[in-house]
Formats: C-alpha cells, sequence, structure tokens
C-alpha cells in the first residue's frame, strides 16, 4: 500500500500539469479553428465581427425574391456581392442610423431573382470613421 501511495504522490504533479497542459491546448484550438461568429454566424474574416444578424441566416432554405443583407452595430457599413455580383450602391438598401444594409432581388436591378438552388452572399464591411479597418464574412442559403 505505500508504494502504490508513493507512486501517486510522485505522479500527481504530472497529472496536474497535463490535465493542464490539455486544457490550455484546447481552449487554443478552439480559437485557431475558426468557429462561428455570434450566434452560430458563420466566420468572420478580419478580426472584428460587427454583425448583429444576417438574413436570411447560413443554411436557411427562403423563397427567390427575399432581402438579402447585414444588420450592423451602427460604426460599421457594408457592401454586399450575392453570387458573384457587387450590388451597386443605388440598389444597396443602406440605413448608416440602424445599420441595415440589404438587397431585394426584383425587376429592372441587378439580379431580378435569387438562383434556384445554393446562392451565397458576402458582406464587405468597414468602420465608418476608419474605412480601412474592414471585415468580411460569407454566407450560404437555398431558394425556391
Amino acid at each position: 500500500m505505500d508504494s502504490s501511495r508513493t507512486r501517486l504522490e510522485r505522479a500527481t504533479p504530472f497529472l496536474i500539469v497535463f490535465l493542464l497542459v490539455v486544457g490550455i491546448g484546447s481552449f487554443v484550438l478552439a480559437g485557431f479553428s475558426g468557429g462561428g461568429g455570434r450566434d452560430g454566424q458563420p466566420q468572420v474574416n478580419g478580426g472584428v465581427n460587427p454583425i448583429e444578424s444576417m438574413f436570411p441566416r447560413d443554411g436557411d432554405e427562403v423563397l427567390q425574391q427575399v432581402s438579402v443583407g447585414l444588420d450592423l452595430d451602427a460604426a460599421w457599413e457594408a457592401d454586399l456581392v450575392i453570387n458573384g455580383t457587387l450590388i451597386p450602391p443605388n440598389q444597396l438598401d443602406g440605413n448608416a442610423s440602424t445599420g441595415i444594409y440589404s438587397f431585394t432581388p426584383d425587376s429592372g436591378k441587378v439580379i431580378e431573382r435569387l438562383d434556384p438552388d445554393q446562392n451565397c452572399a458576402v458582406g464587405l464591411m468597414h468602420l465608418i470613421r476608419d474605412p480601412t479597418q474592414t471585415s468580411t464574412v460569407r454566407w450560404c442559403f437555398t431558394a425556391s
């Protein structure tokens, strides 16, 4: 009994260090794995996540005429690219006071209706007071 107790006493510091290393490593790995943004949103590239919500949400199934956009922190502005097409400023519904930037497909617009399958959007966001501070997000959804 004494000899096993001695081994346990000798192993305890190593066990504690091992568990600490595994725990810290798990947090570091989770940080570098690029998990989602706020509330399960896709990963935001650029270091800052100004997104309060996106619509439609990543993975949603929607109608072809649905509005696509972002609700941002009011200190940020956005441009939208949908299926590789940059939405012109005169067709982008943007409101700096609310932080909502959206596009609704319609006849005569750069996109008249969303594709009948997968659609992907990219939000190109920048801080209003410092446009060199940027972030981007990409998300996809299905339209029918």
